[in-house]
């Protein structure tokens, strides 16, 4: 059973897709047709280290996880 984010149950779900003989190679060339490089570091982020990220959006980032502030030393 699945629910809304409102808390509705959904009873009634759509049947699943019909999947290629092969849905990974499908997958994979439609992939290839929209310019993403499928290779070992393709999930790897842009960014090496932490001043590569800019503050607005570590600020934002830490906004939203809504951490408490660290206690002073």
């Amino acid at each position: 059973m699945f629910f809304t984010p409102a808390g509705k149950a959904l009873f009634d779900v759509a049947p699943p897709p019909e999947l290629a003989p092969d849905p990974v190679q499908v997958l994979m060339r439609g992939s290839r047709e929209r310019g993403i490089i499928l290779d070992p570091w393709g999930t790897e982020p842009g960014w090496r280290w932490d001043r590569d990220i800019s503050w607005d959006i570590k600020a934002a980032a830490l906004e939203a996880l809504d951490l408490p502030d660290e206690p002073a030393a």
